[in-house]
């Protein structure tokens, strides 16, 4: 009986941790797209809390350690997203308004 109890233990364990990085591959998944679209930290968080339903601790949390893992990247992306920047024009979508010449 506590042999079996014990394996029901481990196998709630096991979804957990599967369920949670499934979390976090998807958070950073949607990361990735706001920094195709120039967004920044604080916006990004606002986003997907707002259209995600992501609590923005989970947020920040995998935006952080993004940071840790590509300090270059973030480094340079920065001062791309500022509000100064001209690099810092939203990016337009012109799917189906092709215009003929």
């Amino acid at each position: 009986m506590i042999k079996l109890l014990l394996l029901l233990v481990y196998c709630i364990y096991l979804f957990v941790v599967v369920a949670r990085q499934h979390v976090i591959t998807e958070v950073q998944h949607l990361i990735e797209v706001c920094l195709i679209l120039r967004m920044g930290m604080d916006d990004c968080v606002e986003a997907l809390a707002q259209h995600a339903g992501i609590q923005p601790l989970v947020t920040l949390t995998v935006w952080r350690e993004l940071m840790k893992e590509n300090r270059e990247f973030f480094q340079a992306y920065s001062p791309a997203t500022s509000e100064n920047s001209p690099a810092n024009k939203p990016l337009q979508c012109s799917f189906g308004t092709r215009t003929r010449r």
